[in-house]
C-alpha cells in the first residue's frame, strides 16, 4: 500500500529527530561564511549559500541584494545589521526571492521584497518547499505572496512582519506547520 503524506512526515520526523540527536553527540561545528558588499568572501547570498555545507551559517551583511536564491542544504541564512539596517533581498520581479528546497533550513533577519513574476505564478517572498524550516524575524513585503508553505511539513513561521503582499503567509497543503 501506498504511504499516505501524514505517514511520510512521521517517519522524517522520528529520522531527523535521530540525526539531531547523533549531530549534537558528535559536536561537529559548520563554519560561518560571510556575504558583504565589499571585504567578505562572497558578495552575492546565493554565492556564499552554494558554497556552503549542511550545518555551516551564512551570515549576511547589511546592504541590498537583488537576486533570487534557492536554499539547497540544511544551513543557518542569518541576516546581520552592520550598520545599515538588515539586509535587504530583492527578487526584482523575477520569481521567488528565497526557495527553501532542503529539510532544517533557518532563516533570520532579512528584508525581503519584490518577488513577483507572471500572473499565473504564486512567486513569494519566503517560499517552503521542504520540511523542518524556520523562518523567524523577517520583514516580507510587496511580494505575490509573503511566505508560502507549499506541501511541507512541520515548518515553524514566528515572529515576521509580512505586509503589502497579495497574500501574507499563506500554507498550501501539508501538515504540523506553526505559523
Amino acid at each position: 500500500s501506498l504511504a499516505s503524506p501524514s505517514d511520510s512526515c512521521h517517519a522524517r520526523t522520528f529520522c531527523i529527530a535521530l540525526i539531531i540527536i547523533l549531530s549534537a553527540a558528535i559536536t561537529v561545528r559548520g563554519e560561518v561564511i560571510s556575504v558583504c558588499d565589499k571585504g567578505c568572501e562572497y558578495n552575492r547570498i546565493i554565492l556564499g549559500v552554494d558554497h556552503a555545507n549542511p550545518g555551516d551559517t551564512v551570515e549576511v551583511r547589511s546592504g541590498i541584494y537583488k537576486e533570487n536564491v534557492v536554499i539547497a542544504t540544511p544551513i543557518i541564512l542569518k541576516g546581520v545589521d552592520s550598520g545599515r539596517g538588515i539586509p535587504e533581498l530583492d527578487a526584482d520581479h523575477n520569481g521567488s526571492g528565497f526557495t527553501i528546497a532542503a529539510d532544517g533550513v533557518l532563516i533570520e533577519g532579512f528584508k525581503v521584497r519584490n518577488a513577483r513574476g507572471r500572473f499565473f505564478d504564486l512567486w513569494a517572498g519566503i517560499n517552503v518547499v521542504s520540511n523542518d524550516n524556520i523562518i523567524i524575524n523577517n520583514v516580507v513585503s510587496n511580494n505575490r505572496a509573503g511566505i508560502l508553505v507549499k506541501k511541507s511539513c512541520n515548518n515553524t513561521v514566528i515572529d515576521n512582519i509580512v505586509s503589502n503582499n497579495m497574500y501574507g503567509i499563506r500554507v498550501d497543503g501539508g501538515i504540523k506547520n506553526n505559523v
